[in-house]
């Protein structure tokens, strides 16, 4: 079983990465976190997004991003950039 404390970690760095930057697709969001020291699978990454209630909303200039509720999905550069 998961460690929970971990969980929770994962959990408020997926928010603080949505706050913060541009996430277009859950591969760039895997890369983020992995870098960050936090090796998901997909599948844990898409549990954890619905958990967050995160969703992936398309963006008036094109493409898309996701966002949590209470904080919009941000534009600009794509998450992967800032590795």
């Amino acid at each position: 079983m998961p460690d929970l404390d971990e969980t929770r970690t994962r959990r408020a760095l997926i928010v603080e990465l949505v706050r913060t930057r541009h996430i277009a697709t859950q591969s760039d969001l895997r890369d983020l976190l992995r870098a960050r020291g936090h090796d998901v699978t997909q599948a844990t990454l898409s549990r954890d997004l619905a958990k967050l209630q995160a969703r992936r909303v398309s963006l008036p200039s094109g493409g898309t991003a996701y966002e949590i509720d209470g904080f919009a999905a941000r534009t600009g550069e794509i998450g992967r950039a800032h590795v």
